[in-house]
């Protein structure tokens, strides 16, 4: 059993169940420090673990000095394309014990996230400029299926393709492309303070940097994972089918990587990103009701 020891804001490290053990009799750890293992929905004082209510008893309530462990995060550790590369490796096998000790400090994992707006910038021209376009695949399939039911989808489509060849259309495209390079790691940021707002909202005490530094890097980390997907953009039906078989192993694998780096399980971080979503959604419900009740009495 590894057990993850921190004493705000620092992390001690991981270490089994012996060593926390020997570490308390010692000095070397608090009975105040918080601990986490796997599933736990949240870090717990030493003194609250059943496994050491023996020797935490014994232990005095006098502060000790404790041995930090450096961060295990490559990326955190110096600044390189090695690092970057096995960053991204350690994250996708092996996120709990990559993260135990992370600092997660915001202007790393935005530098981090700039890096991968231009590592996955190739995929996103050639959907851009070189696939054919969705909306011309869509009509091409649905055609086959001679159903007049599918006439006014395809009347949109074609309305699509259409305006697909407008000039500010393209200006459109081109600014869609390289204006996610520029702002899409800060809108990134901003969704960051959200969830960490989600979480605050569940009791969870993560602090605002941390939460901000894990959504850039898991969001950057799934990029990347997702990206070789998006050279089957030559056939959107096929990308549309993958994506509903692998959307479930795809929001696991999100949030054990988010949840390993706020230090906290992934139902943790699924559970804010669904609050996230459902203030979004009763935010834009009411900005709806507000829209059509203001048009109604302008009617009137």
């Amino acid at each position: 059993m590894q057990i993850h020891v921190a004493r705000p804001p620092a992390q001690l490290g991981v270490f089994s169940q012996e060593e926390v053990a020997a570490g308390l009799q010692s000095g070397r750890f608090l009975p105040t420090d918080q601990a986490w293992r796997d599933g736990m929905s949240a870090w717990t004082p030493l003194n609250q673990w059943a496994e050491f209510s023996g020797v935490t008893a014994a232990v005095p309530a006098s502060p000790a000095e404790a041995a930090v462990a450096p961060s295990q995060v490559p990326w955190e550790q110096g600044k390189s394309a090695g690092s970057f590369f096995a960053t991204v490796k350690a994250a996708v096998f092996s996120p709990r014990e990559t993260f135990a000790n992370a600092r997660m400090e915001f202007g790393d994992w935005l530098i981090f996230a700039y890096i991968v707006q231009l590592v996955v910038l190739p995929v996103r021209l050639l959907q851009a400029f070189v696939f054919e376009d969705p909306s011309a695949q869509m009509a091409n399939f649905l055609e086959k299926f001679n159903n007049p039911a599918f006439e006014p989808l395809l009347e949109g489509l074609r309305k699509n393709i259409a305006d697909a060849d407008l000039p500010i259309t393209q200006f459109i495209k081109v600014g869609s492309v390289f204006g996610s390079i520029a702002i899409g790691p800060l809108m990134v940021a901003l969704f960051g303070v959200i969830i960490w707002v989600g979480l605050w909202i569940m009791r969870q005490k993560v602090d605002c940097g941390r939460a901000i530094a894990a959504m850039l890097m898991a969001s950057s980390i799934a990029s990347i994972i997702v990206m070789p997907f998006g050279l089957l953009g030559f056939n959107v039906i096929l990308l549309f089918g993958l994506g509903c078989l692998l959307v479930i192993p795809y929001l696991i694998f999100y949030h054990r990587l988010h949840g390993a780096a706020i230090q906290r399980s992934a139902w943790v971080s699924f559970g804010a990103h669904l609050l996230f979503g459902l203030i979004l959604f009763c935010c834009g419900f009411a900005c709806m009701v507000a829209a059509l009740g203001g048009i109604g009495a302008l009617a009137r």
